[in-house]
């Protein structure tokens, strides 16, 4: 109990918010292309990643977040994008023209001091939605823009930010939560090259993954544990930070197969959680960040199936029983519920490479085998390979390999199919609601979906995992 007390002290006595609260948000919007408003943000600990498209009421728009920690929330209005520092218990008012939206956006909320900042940075980083705009269909986020265009702006916004960076990052009137949460990106190198570590080399099926700067680069243990002797790997007073979170995920990843490796230990599906788990409350020394990592990778648990979420879930609360974000991480788990095996799978319609509107209620009395994926994803251009070989077996049979993208870019995803000979049915996903309705955070993921529209799989084995795979279509197809 102490040492839950400290990490209550740690998490919450600087800015005292309570721990549960209802962020208010009411916005005034005039000119909005469709009528309509997109927005996200990302709960860092809890890896809980947020995207949604309302309706304008009235020329008014009004949210409620039940959110712990400031959170970093973007409007996507006309191809602009518009950020805020959102704090718990509070609220914010704002009024913006989509016709003019930097001259005529105006806020009212408890961190004044902030919003500048965000609000700036939300600008520049609209630089390549409004260069991309003449490409973009109306009412859209898909573009067919030309990939040098494409490469331009983003190099132009990248040299924006950076000029930004220098002449606003060292104002003091900003707060604590502005720098930990968004301005420190004191890890993102250390991120980056844990990445590169994990993913270089790495076997899928038998194909093996390379980055296109893998020869380039030491990735070598000694290099890795030579660069995380020079950093602090704890730092309680970060775990807002997205990034921070990220390289805490990517870093518990190498040193658990690290430990695995060095004693031998044979892991399975069947003790994964339990060896995980374990690793985790050993290894790591701070209670504050212990728990936080132990909360993102419940998170990231997601990606997998929902029985994993729970038992990782029971044990966390057997740990921290008044963990603070228990509750969400709840609420998680309910919203989960539906993808379980059995579970009506959610419907979607998605327009297909010749830009017909195709439905999963289409495919009634077929097996459905949905592939998330993205074109800049090097596991899922690996898995591309590896399901080729799968392919030839159920030609003939009722199964559909339906593919849907996280690409937004029209032009790059259609490249990426006809380069990697990808057969099936595309679907444009770009950032449609058909991720948050299966929890495809992450890519690539597969789900399995049998003759009736029921879950079978919601984690579905990957095509490089083909014996399981055959032998769960196989149970499919001859299922009445």
């Amino acid at each position: 109990m102490k040492k839950f007390l400290s990490l209550v002290a740690l998490c919450f006595t600087a800015a005292q918010i309570p721990i549960f609260a209802e962020t208010v948000i009411r916005a005034k919007v005039k000119n909005a292309e469709g009528n309509k408003m997109g927005y996200q943000y990302e709960e860092a600990v809890i890896r809980n990643w947020v995207y949604r498209q309302d309706t304008i009421v009235d020329g008014a728009l009004e949210l409620r977040l039940d959110i712990l920690d400031p959170v970093h929330i973007k409007f996507f209005l006309n191809d602009h994008q518009i950020a805020f520092l959102v704090l718990p218990n509070d609220t914010l008012i704002f009024e913006v023209d989509g016709n003019d939206v930097p001259n005529t956006l105006r806020y009212q909320c408890r961190n004044m001091q902030d919003q500048e900042y965000t609000t700036r940075l939300g600008a520049i980083e609209s630089i390549w939605m409004l260069g991309t705009r003449p490409y973009r269909a109306p009412n859209s986020s898909i573009v067919n823009v030309p990939n040098e265009l494409s490469d331009s702006l983003r190099e132009a916004e990248n040299a924006a930010k950076q000029r930004f960076f220098q002449s606003f990052n060292n104002q003091p009137h900003l707060s604590p939560y502005l720098r930990q949460a968004i301005i420190d990106t004191s890890y993102l190198p250390a991120l980056v090259k844990l990445t590169k570590r994990m993913l270089a080399g790495a076997k899928v099926g038998e194909y093996t993954l390379k980055m296109r700067d893998m020869d380039k680069e030491d990735l070598s243990d000694e290099a890795i544990d030579n660069m995380l002797s020079q950093i602090t790997i704890e730092r309680a007073d970060m775990i807002r930070n997205a990034t921070y979170m990220d390289f805490l995920q990517w870093y518990n990843d190498y040193a658990f197969r690290k430990w695995r490796d060095q004693t031998g230990i044979v892991v399975n599906e069947e003790n994964w959680i339990r060896l995980r788990l374990q690793f985790m409350n050993e290894h790591f020394k701070n209670d504050t960040v212990k728990y936080a990592i132990m909360a993102y990778s419940n998170g990231t648990n997601n990606l997998r199936r929902p029985e994993f979420y729970s038992e990782q879930l029971r044990f966390i609360e057997e740990l921290y029983p008044s963990g603070p974000y228990n509750a969400r991480m709840r609420q998680l788990e309910l919203g989960l519920a539906g993808l379980k095996q059995g579970m009506k799978a959610p419907d979607f319609t998605l327009r297909d490479l010749n830009g017909k509107e195709v439905s999963l209620s289409d495919f009634k009395g077929k097996v459905v085998y949905i592939d998330f994926w993205a074109s800049w994803c090097l596991p899922c251009v690996a898995e591309n390979q590896a399901v080729k070989k799968l392919k030839p077996k159920y030609k003939d049979k009722d199964l559909v390999f339906l593919y849907i993208t996280r690409d937004k870019n029209d032009s790059v995803w259609r490249d990426a199919i006809r380069k990697q000979e990808i057969e099936g049915i595309h679907l444009m996903g770009g950032g449609h609601v058909v991720f948050d309705q299966y929890q495809a955070e992450g890519v690539p993921l597969y789900v399995l979906i049998d003759k009736k529209g029921y879950i079978i799989s919601s984690n579905a084995p990957r095509p490089s995992h083909r014996a399981r795979l055959e032998e769960m279509i196989d149970k499919a197809l001859s299922a009445q």
